[in-house]
């Protein structure tokens, strides 16, 4: 071996070393993202709750329970997204997905706790989840989880739309045609003549 090679080789496992160095960082930081994500969802979930609860007490009785409840969630998302500099409709939106993700799905979050799976991998989980009966949700989320916990967003994204069209009762044809059907074009005249 001459000393040009026996040079090389030890270059070669010097970035090696530190190729792997990066990679492992780069990973534990995607872990603790999925941790802190994991968080996030279980706190709007418990904001959305508390609104819920003291949608009563806070909002004044003149308006149906309906929309004092929606007022409080309204009102509970304003402040988060005052304090964040977040738009409302993003708050609302993650609070609808965290709520989904902590009520409909534990063992997906769990999985994001633990970081092994990332935020992506659990929005498009609980986006595909939501089509799914509800007697097929056990089972979809049973089989889906693994491929999240070993795959790309992609791949699991393909995978989960192929088992939620499996595991629903009608066929997309038979759906496409009634949400067909279900279409319609309202006109409303307003007060001041628009519409």
């Amino acid at each position: 071996m001459t000393e040009t090679t026996s040079a090389a080789i030890r270059v070669g496992d010097e970035c090696a070393a530190r190729l792997a160095e990066f990679s492992d960082h780069y990973a534990d930081i995607q872990r603790r993202r999925a941790a802190l994500d994991a968080e996030e969802a279980r706190l709007l979930a418990r904001s959305a709750a508390y609104a819920d609860a003291f949608a009563d007490a806070t909002v004044p009785a003149i308006f149906p329970p309906a929309e004092r409840q929606a007022l409080s969630r309204r009102s509970t998302c304003t402040a988060l997204a005052m304090a964040t500099r977040t738009p409302e409709r993003t708050v609302q939106r993650a609070t609808n997905d965290a709520e989904r993700l902590v009520n409909d799905a534990p063992a997906v979050l769990e999985s994001l706790e633990a970081g092994r799976i990332s935020a992506r991998h659990a929005q498009t989980i609980i986006d595909q989840l939501s089509d799914v009966p509800t007697a097929g949700r056990a089972g979809f989320l049973a089989e889906v989880l693994p491929v999240a916990e070993e795959s790309t967003n992609a791949i699991l994204r393909r995978r989960a739309r192929v088992l939620r069209e499996r595991l629903h009762p009608e066929s997309i044809t038979a759906r496409a045609v009634r949400s067909e059907a279900d279409r319609r074009v309202e006109f409303k005249p307003a007060a001041d003549g628009m519409a």
